[in-house]
This record gives C-alpha cells, sequence and structure tokens, in this order.
C-alpha cells in the first residue's frame, strides 16, 4: 500500500513540475521551441537564455520526465559537437544521470533544428534522432 501511494504522489509532483512554466525567455521569433524525437526528452520545450538554447526539458518514451543541460557559454550551436549533462527518471521514479555530445544541424532556413545526440547513461551509451521545431 505505502509504494502505491509512493509513486501517485511522484508521479503527481513530476506532473506539477512539467506544467509549472519554465524560467526563461520566449522562443525568438523564427526559432524552434518544440523538440520531439527518439531520445530523452522525447517530446519537450527548448529553453532559452540570451537568445540561445541553453535547455531542453520534457517527456521521455521511458514514461519519465528530462531535462537536458547544454554546456557552453552560447548554449547549442548548430554546425558543431555541442557537450551536454541531463537528469531525469523513468518509470517516474527511477532516476537517471546523462552525460555527451549533440551535433546540431539547421534545416528549414533556420526555423527548424535537427540533433543527433551520442551519449552516455550512467555508462550505456546511446545514440539518437530529434527535431526542433
Amino acid at each position: 500500500m505505502r509504494i502505491r501511494r509512493w509513486v501517485v504522489l511522484c508521479a503527481a509532483v513530476a506532473l506539477i513540475a512539467a506544467g509549472i512554466p519554465a524560467l526563461g525567455e520566449e522562443a525568438p521569433s523564427g526559432k524552434p521551441e518544440t523538440q520531439l524525437g527518439f531520445g530523452f526528452p522525447t517530446f519537450g520545450r527548448l529553453h532559452y537564455e540570451s537568445g540561445y538554447v541553453t535547455k531542453v526539458t520534457g517527456f521521455n518514451l521511458g514514461l519519465g520526465y528530462s531535462a537536458r543541460y547544454f554546456t557552453d557559454d552560447e548554449g547549442l550551436q548548430t554546425d558543431q559537437f555541442n557537450f551536454y549533462w541531463g537528469w531525469g527518471t523513468v518509470l517516474l521514479i527511477l532516476p537517471y544521470v546523462e552525460f555527451g555530445w549533440t551535433y546540431a544541424f539547421e534545416i528549414a532556413d533556420g526555423e527548424q533544428l535537427l540533433l543527433l545526440p551520442i551519449g552516455f547513461f550512467y555508462i550505456v551509451p546511446h545514440f539518437e534522432l530529434a527535431i526542433c521545431f
């Protein structure tokens, strides 16, 4: 019975946290604001600071919440490898940490991004594909 309450509590906290508007700027005009792909996060929101993408947060295919942070001072840059680190949950309660590199391509005249992340969950390698629109 206690485990069920714990799962419900964790699920409620994750859903509330995902619904709270994130601190940061709105996407600049003509820039992508949503990420969709096969990775962590699977469906997420791009967060801007000083006009640069600094993090992506959202839900993942593991039925959890994910946050990925780009470490460069100018955030996610196109046509180069960008180091990132992240954290999240799987099944809303099992935590994970990750790190890796993302190569970003501008498509559709800069209105969309194609991301190719290569990283590690703990020590397990993974490859992803995502589009930001």
